[in-house]
């Protein structure tokens, strides 16, 4: 059975159930009934509950994305004020149980350029006290994703894209396979200048946007949803956040350029803000490699019609690593 129709079927929900109410048992939680499905789509499972204490919500991933209850189990441990923490993991089954955050901040109403400016100063933040912790973030099974693979990750990834059945949405001909590997010395070039800056790779939310964060009790942000996560060049984790600010820009939306710097500002005492802001174009092109392998390591453990629909969006982050100019770059601080 494949896992969408598993997820789908009643008796996957009732062993789902069992492990709730067990669960809420051992954190002295009431379950008022049983749990009811909210989402079921080829990344992930959610379903909620409502407790004597509120509602919970239970969330179990795609092996693609396995690693995400460990993870989640291992920020809160070094960041408690900024990750929603869960009410309990399982790390082998990848399922998270969490407490009701209220609505993610996206939800809440237009979003400030205050607003963003929390959302990314807090995730550097994250970002760099995980940095401390890396043996112990990589023990949960991220994937590593550092600048010096990209150009080889694309190469083989061109080349299996290429021998997918001609019916696959994800398939490429040729004539967009070479185009693709033409442009492979700008990201080369890319390469060469995130590691220029020697900043040491880090935790890589590779989703960072409004809709996965929630308003803190200290009026911050708390940061979920790390199913997309790598290890890899920082500041890479500026192409989600800085791709939503540009749809909202035009309306009058927050700066991105603003933004941007925001982020910037926590790390600044690794290099003169000049420096850091020339490399942000190039780690976007890397961020290209980080936003494909979140989309194709799900696709890899479901039939291929999940793709459809898909294809564009998944082969624009591959084709935004070699493009002659980034679709981003033009928003960038100078």
């Amino acid at each position: 059975m494949e896992l969408v129709e598993h997820w789908s079927s009643e008796t996957w929900l009732a062993e789902a159930d069992s492990w709730i109410r067990d669960a809420c048992e051992r954190a002295g939680l009431r379950t008022l009934g049983p749990a009811e499905r909210f989402a079921t789509r080829f990344w992930s499972v959610v379903l909620t509950v409502e407790t004597a204490d509120g509602r919970l919500w239970f969330k179990e991933n795609n092996p693609g994305q396995g690693f995400e209850a460990a993870l989640s189990a291992e920020l809160v441990a070094i960041a408690p004020a900024s990750v929603l923490a869960p009410v309990a993991i399982d790390p082998g089954r990848d399922r998270l149980l969490t407490a009701d955050a209220g609505p993610v901040l996206s939800d809440r109403g237009p979003v400030s350029a205050d607003d963003w400016h929390a959302i990314v100063s807090r995730y550097a933040k994250v970002q760099r006290t995980a940095s401390a912790h890396r043996d112990r973030m990589l023990a949960t099974g991220i994937p590593l994703r550092p600048a010096s693979g990209a150009v080889a990750y694309v190469v083989e990834h061109v080349e299996l894209l290429t021998r997918t059945p001609a019916d696959h949405p994800l398939h490429l001909d040729a004539d967009e396979a070479r185009a693709l590997l033409r442009g492979l010395p700008r990201l080369a070039d890319a390469v060469a200048e995130v590691e220029a800056l020697d900043i040491p790779d880090a935790l890589e939310h590779n989703d960072l946007h409004a809709g996965n964060v929630f308003r803190a009790p200290d009026g911050g942000v708390l940061l979920h949803d790390f199913g997309n996560a790598v290890w890899g060049p920082p500041f890479a984790s500026l192409a989600s956040p800085m791709r939503a600010l540009r749809r909202w820009e035009g309306d009058g939306g927050p700066p991105v350029a603003r933004t941007v710097d925001a982020y910037l500002d926590a790390w600044s005492d690794t290099a003169p803000l000049g420096e850091l802001r020339r490399a942000v174009p190039a780690a976007l092109r890397v961020a290209g490699t980080h936003r494909f392998e979140a989309l194709w390591r799900v696709f890899r453990h479901v039939p291929a019609h999940h793709a459809e629909g898909w294809r564009e969006y998944t082969l624009d982050w591959l084709r935004s690593t070699v493009a002659p100019e980034h679709p981003l770059a033009g928003a960038l601080p100078r």
